[in-house]
């Protein structure tokens, strides 16, 4: 008798290990796909993100385009007065690469919305857009504050 009832308790006890197994294994099933939408949920936010650095460093930029013409037309007229046109050539030239380079730079960039493109790809995509437009903001800084400082010493 008591050999039978171990059997049923080894039984018993077994079908509740299935049981607890099984839930386990339901459960599982459940935090993946929680955790799927949450790395979901991350990926977005990261192009949401990228997307914005990106608009700011553009519109950084691009609040420049009227001193970068004005700083133009000033190294142009400059250029005329004197002997020494190389230092205004190289910095007029400067500044119209750095407007030609912004111009091209939105001619193709993409906006990841419109793409055909899983969230990992958009956020390498937006990766190296960012680093193309900080590069461009950066030259566009640099181009200005160069014709700046020519400028400054045609007026001394």
């Amino acid at each position: 008798m008591w050999h039978k009832s171990k059997y049923t308790m080894i039984k018993k006890f077994a079908i509740i290990m299935m049981a607890a197994f099984a839930v386990a294994a339901c459960g599982n099933g459940a935090s993946t796909a929680n955790d799927e939408q949450a790395t979901e949920e991350v990926s977005e936010d990261k192009v949401i993100t990228l997307k914005k650095e990106i608009m700011k460093s553009h519109d950084r930029t691009m609040a420049e385009m009227n001193t970068m013409s004005k700083l133009r037309k000033e190294l142009k007229d400059a250029k005329s007065e004197t002997q020494d046109t190389a230092v205004y050539y190289n910095a007029y030239t400067d500044l119209k690469q750095a407007h030609n380079d912004m111009m091209e730079w939105m001619r193709s960039f993409e906006n990841p919305d419109e793409m055909d493109a899983t969230d990992d790809e958009k956020i390498a995509y937006l990766k190296e857009q960012k680093e193309k437009v900080y590069q461009l903001e950066e030259y566009t800084f640099n181009s200005i504050n160069r014709a700046e400082k020519v400028l400054a010493k045609r007026k001394k």
